[in-house]
């Protein structure tokens, strides 16, 4: 208990800016004319249970989840279905959805595995063929070699003109996602906006630097916020808000140490749903450990908006682990789990160091 309460201050600090944004912070787009009609016609709710476990049990709004492309989203949409239903949402902008008659639900990734992700979409999956012809760099036989050229089209001196290959841009995808005013439902098949969408910066470069004030508050005000590097741990959270229960499998296993001292790993693990074609399309795996340092520099400098909002996302799901083990009296997150994470996201700065605050004291 000791452990947890230094860093409850933190975490009401949290809940104080995450009260503030939602009485002041404007509106990036008015919200889709869809949501609205369904709001009306179906009479959902709009009223929010407070605090960070507010019950969801007895509901009557709809749930919607923000796809940010390539954060997992096909197991996160699995995993909901099993709980609640309908599940609305797609890879679209945030603000335009974004309405009290809904349960806005969005994950997040860290920015270096996203934007390799990001990546190997591009090189294999879908319409691979296309994007090759329009230039996309692909190197046979050499990811990082190719992602290395894709990273620096994007991190030195990119603008509008230079296109992206017909495929994702990762100029800070998440925070762009966040902050993107383009109400079409899906953008999973555009190929270019004229205006800033979730998967496109549009014909501004300014553009790819996204507020970060606003993406904050998107983080800060959603419902419900989780990252794919906490799959199992944010699903079982989702599962209580949900249920008002908390399996058993969530609990971290005995054996090297209990649900009191938090040792082993959690029985139950959802695994994060990969690219079936991408993956039989590639004869090895790499991972950003294979990058040297320049390709590193490149990929940080992409994504330096999403590194700030990344940040924030875990810090908030931290935060909301901890009720959720105070009001269960168990352990949710494992120390292996959270070693893991701590490992993954090094290289971010103050989530882990001096100043990180709530994410620094967790254990």
């Amino acid at each position: 208990m000791a452990a947890l309460l230094r860093h409850a201050a933190a975490c009401d600090d949290l809940s104080e800016l995450s009260a503030l944004f939602l009485a002041t912070a404007p509106r990036r787009a008015p919200v889709h004319p869809l949501v609205l009609k369904a709001a009306e016609t179906h009479r959902l709710g709009t009223d929010r249970a407070p605090g960070r476990l507010g019950s969801w049990v007895n509901t009557s709004r709809l749930f919607h989840m923000t796809h940010i492309a390539k954060t997992g989203g096909r197991s996160v949409r699995s995993e909901m279905l099993r709980l609640v239903r309908p599940v609305g949402g797609a890879e679209q902008c945030y603000p335009p959805f974004a309405h009290a008659s809904r349960v806005n639900v969005i994950f997040f990734r860290e920015p270096r595995g996203h934007v390799l992700s990001q990546y190997l979409h591009g090189a294999y999956a879908g319409k691979a063929a296309k994007r090759r012809a329009a230039g996309f760099p692909h190197v046979d036989g050499d990811d990082i070699a190719g992602l290395a050229r894709w990273a620096a089209h994007f991190a030195r001196g990119w603008t509008p003109a230079a296109g992206d290959f017909l495929g994702y841009n990762p100029l800070n995808m998440m925070a762009r996602t966040l902050t993107c005013r383009d109400e079409r439902w899906n953008c999973d098949y555009i190929t270019s906006c004229d205006a800033p969408c979730a998967h496109h910066v549009g014909q501004d470069a300014a553009d790819a630097t996204p507020p970060l004030g606003a993406a904050l508050a998107a983080v800060h005000t959603a419902d419900f916020v989780g990252v794919l590097e906490l799959l199992p741990e944010a699903l079982c959270l989702f599962e209580y808000r949900a249920t008002g229960a908390l399996p058993a499998s969530c609990r971290c296993a005995e054996g090297g140490g209990g649900a009191d001292d938090g040792g082993g790993e959690p029985s139950r693990g959802r695994a994060h749903v990969m690219n079936a074609r991408s993956q039989r399309s590639r004869a090895k795996k790499v991972t950003m450990a294979d990058a040297p340092p320049e390709v590193l520099a490149d990929v940080d400098a992409i994504t330096a908006v999403d590194a700030k909002v990344y940040r924030a996302a875990v810090l908030r799901l931290l935060c909301d682990i901890r009720a959720l083990e105070e009001a269960a009296g168990a352990r949710v997150l494992c120390p292996a789990r959270l070693a893991k994470l701590r490992a993954a996201t090094s290289y971010i700065p103050r989530l882990w160091g001096r100043g990180a605050n709530a994410s620094a004291r967790y254990d």
